[in-house]
């Protein structure tokens, strides 16, 4: 215990030398901002609500109810899946960085992010390589290790330009806004169906085919809550993904025994 204590002190010296901050300072805590990061996803409705721009940097996803003739409908997906499960986003990354065979591994880039298209900071991997390595290493607790700083050869491996996409919206439509969270709790089904069960499920129920609900009753593993026009849309989906009538699951979610990813939803009913 002494010596994992004697190495730690020599750690948080070499560190306070570089950055001339204890990691209680105020100055230090900000500088981490610089060092962690996260998504955006962001949507503009046209006051006559006939139009929907949505503006997607990460891998949060937005859906769209259409209707088609009053009784069927069908949905639209119009946010890229800005990660490493992507293959064109994986090849991208790739193409930018020719020499580097390593720089996608175990479906990260650099083997640390799963995102392809970071948001806002994560600047370990847009800086440049000498600044990755020699000062924001030091922003304690890097969410990177200092063996991936040491493989930042030619940043940077991240783009922080959005996909901007445009659609028509009609009167009965649905648009549905959801972090990556919700989408993990999902990873077992193809896209099409996520898509479809994530705007059902911010429907009422009467609305959702019985052959549905109980083939993603099934495929969830819990039997689903059945949500009136009452119910607030986004708080009924992420229930029924995550849970839905099974209170077991639904103890693990409030009191977790483990690390849940951050799950956020929003539904507009046009």
């Amino acid at each position: 215990m002494r010596q994992i204590g004697l190495i730690l002190s020599r750690k948080i010296k070499v560190r306070c030398r570089v950055l001339g901050w204890l990691k209680e300072h105020t100055k230090f805590q900000r500088a981490r901002y610089a060092v962690v990061g996260t998504t955006a996803l962001i949507s503009f409705v046209d006051r006559a609500k006939e139009n929907v721009w949505v503006a997607s940097l990460g891998d949060s996803d937005a859906c769209q109810k259409s209707s088609e003739d009053g009784t069927d409908w069908a949905v639209t997906c119009f946010s890229d899946s800005d990660n490493s499960q992507n293959p064109k986003k994986v090849e991208r990354v790739q193409n930018e960085h020719p020499n580097e065979p390593e720089v996608n591994q175990y479906g990260r880039v650099l083997a640390c992010l799963a995102v392809t298209q970071g948001g806002f900071q994560d600047r370990h991997l847009k800086s440049l390589a000498h600044l990755a390595k020699n000062i924001l290493r030091y922003m304690w607790p890097s969410p990177f290790p200092l063996e991936v700083l040491e493989n930042c050869v030619s940043p940077p491996y991240l783009s922080t330009t959005p996909v901007v996409r445009h659609h028509p919206l009609e009167p009965s439509d649905i648009l549905v806004l959801s972090s990556d969270g919700l989408a993990y709790e999902l990873r077992d089904f193809d896209e099409d169906n996520k898509e479809r069960l994530v705007v059902s499920f911010s429907m009422a129920s009467h609305l959702i085919s019985a052959s549905k609900t109980v083939a993603w009753s099934e495929k969830l593993g819990h039997e689903l809550i059945l949500a009136e026009d009452s119910n607030n849309p986004a708080e009924m989906l992420i229930k029924n993904v995550c849970f839905g009538m099974d209170l077991a699951k639904m103890a693990e979610a409030v009191n977790p025994s483990q690390e849940w990813d951050d799950i956020s939803a929003l539904v507009l009913q046009l």
